[in-house]
Parts: structure tokens; C-alpha cells; sequence
């Protein structure tokens, strides 16, 4: 069997994806209870109702290589789920939404369903190739141990949702990741909420964009999110193009988001969203 520093320094790497995956998750469900918070499939937000159908086909997918014995794949499917899925995408996005909004707020508590589920689901899955690891994030959700426990079952997954996500909102967030490195390259912006992006694009995917921006609060905007830019303009074109900017406004203290309210607010330093949020607070 090939055997080198290098390859344990790889597997090495891999474990720590999927523990950091597992601590993430955790540690946004802290003030989580299922059986009171969790949000109803068909109210989630529309980004968590597209990542639950890509879990979906995942745990299909673990489940049909685990009855193949093909230990390999669970291997590489664990990994490639922790690091470019979760960690580099859809737990990207969630961060404005689990720091910066209402503690008990249904967006809030909408993703942390989706992310109760996927802990639950992935606790189990990874259990016989990270017997200890899987034990130790299990128990601390649920009674006992996750070796007593069963499988996941495969469920149908919104083979809808998942197609259309990956050809036209996640295709359009590629290219405005583009576009961001480049400004980031010339010095334009340094983080991407330093940024205004502006969308170009034929009629039928600028109203695709325009129904999810329409699901989401004013400000910062469903898109704005998506990229995690500060603010999100569309255009229609004949051909897809991307724009970038500096953001107008200033630096909101509180969730790092550019704003040309921030200053003219009962708290002066924050942005609308964040001063309703504090608002809400202090009327408790």
C-alpha cells in the first residue's frame, strides 16, 4: 500500500475539513430546538430549500456507495460535500443571516433547520470511517450514541430546484466572483461588501434574478447576500455581463455591510437592518 508524509498530510487536511464543517454547524445551533424553532420545508427561504435538495441527492448518493462497499467514494463524497459545498458556498452565504439578523427571526431560524437536518444527517453518514468524530458531534445534539443510531433514509429530492439553481443563480454568482477577484487584483475593493455590482443579463434570467432579489428583505437584498456584496443592481442586455464598483455609503458597525443610511439612524453607526434589529432588542 502507497505510503508517504504526503499523503497523511492530505488526509490530514481532509479531516479537518469535514471537523471544521461539523464545528460550524454546531456552533450556529446553539439556540436551536427542532422541536420548537424549525421552520416548515415549504416556508424556507428559497436558497435553503435549494440546499436541502443537494443534501438529498447526497445522502442518496452515500447510501448507494456505502451497499457497494466502495469506501473510497464515501471518502471523496464526504469531503468534496464539506469543503466546496458547505464550507466555501452555502455556509458563505448564511453568515450575514446567522449573525446579523433577529435571534428568532424566520430567516435566521430557516437556515438553521437546513443546518439541524444536514448535522443530523451527516453525524450518521460519516460514522463508520470517523467512528470517534461522529460520536463526539453527535452527542453533543442528541442522547446517545451515534453508532446506536440508523442511516438516513433516501428521500426524493426537488430535482427542479437543484437544475434550476445551477444554471442560472449560481452560474451568475460564478462570473460576479470573477469579477471580484479582479477588482480585488487592482485594488478597487478589498472584501467583497466593499463592492456594488451591477448584473447584465437577456430578459429571462435578469427576471429570474428579479423574483429571488423580490423573495428577501429590502436591504441588504437577496443577491446582495448570494455574492456577499452590499448592493446588487439589474439590467437587462442581450449579453451577460458584470459590473463592479466601489459600495455607496459607509461600513455599518455591526454586520460589516455599506449602507448610505449608516449615520442618519437612531443608532448612528449601523445600517436599516441592523438598527430595526437593535431596535427590537431594546423594546424586549
Amino acid at each position: 500500500m502507497p505510503f508517504s508524509d504526503e499523503m497523511i498530510k492530505r488526509v490530514a487536511e481532509a479531516y479537518r475539513k469535514i471537523r471544521n464543517t461539523c464545528r460550524y454547524l454546531l456552533s450556529n445551533l446553539y439556540d436551536f430546538d427542532a422541536g420548537r424553532d424549525a421552520v416548515a420545508e415549504g416556508d424556507l427561504e428559497e436558497i435553503d430549500r435549494y440546499a436541502l435538495a443537494y443534501h438529498r441527492q447526497l445522502v442518496a448518493r452515500l447510501r448507494d456507495v456505502y451497499e457497494r462497499f466502495e469506501f473510497h467514494l464515501v471518502y471523496h463524497e464526504l469531503v468534496g460535500y464539506c469543503a466546496a459545498e458547505l464550507s466555501s458556498s452555502y455556509f458563505d452565504v448564511l453568515k450575514d443571516r446567522l449573525y446579523c439578523e433577529a435571534a428568532s427571526s424566520r430567516r435566521r431560524r430557516s437556515a438553521q433547520t437546513v443546518l439541524w437536518r444536514i448535522l443530523q444527517d451527516l453525524s450518521r453518514l460519516m460514522a463508520p470511517v470517523l467512528p470517534f468524530t461522529a460520536d463526539e458531534v453527535w452527542r453533543e445534539r442528541s442522547p446517545g450514541s451515534v453508532h446506536a443510531a440508523v442511516f438516513p433514509p433516501k428521500e426524493q429530492w426537488d430535482e427542479a430546484v437543484v437544475a434550476d439553481w445551477q444554471s442560472t443563480l449560481l452560474r451568475v454568482r460564478e462570473a460576479v466572483y470573477k469579477k471580484l477577484e479582479e477588482a480585488r487584483a487592482s485594488r478597487l475593493i478589498g472584501s467583497g461588501l466593499e463592492a456594488a455590482v451591477a448584473v447584465t443579463a437577456p430578459a429571462p434570467l435578469r427576471e429570474r434574478l428579479r423574483r429571488y432579489e423580490a423573495s428577501g428583505p429590502p436591504f441588504p437584498g437577496n443577491l446582495a447576500n448570494l455574492f456577499i456584496v452590499s448592493r446588487v443592481e439589474l439590467a437587462e442586455g442581450a449579453e451577460p455581463s458584470v459590473r463592479v464598483s466601489r459600495a455607496p455609503g459607509a461600513k455599518c458597525e455591526r454586520c460589516w455591510t455599506y449602507s448610505e443610511n449608516v449615520g442618519r439612524l437612531r443608532h448612528p453607526g449601523v445600517c436599516e437592518r441592523c438598527d430595526q434589529v437593535l431596535a427590537s432588542l431594546e423594546a424586549r
